[in-house]
């Protein structure tokens, strides 16, 4: 192996690990912003339920 051949090999693990997080923190990014979503519906819905109850009775 050459020293070049070390410093290519070292400058694609860089960028293979840059690669990897950077889609590792688009899914993660993804995933929360779904939860948040369900969760914000699921809070809609509760305070839709508690105001039509408190009306009702």
């Amino acid at each position: 192996m050459t020293d070049l051949g070390r410093w290519i090999a070292v400058g694609l693990m860089i960028a293979g690990l840059g690669l990897i997080g950077s889609v590792t923190a688009t899914l993660a990014s993804w995933f929360v912003e779904k939860v948040r979503e369900a969760a914000q519906e699921h809070e809609s819905a509760v305070v839709h339920e508690q105001a039509t109850s408190q009306a009702e009775g």
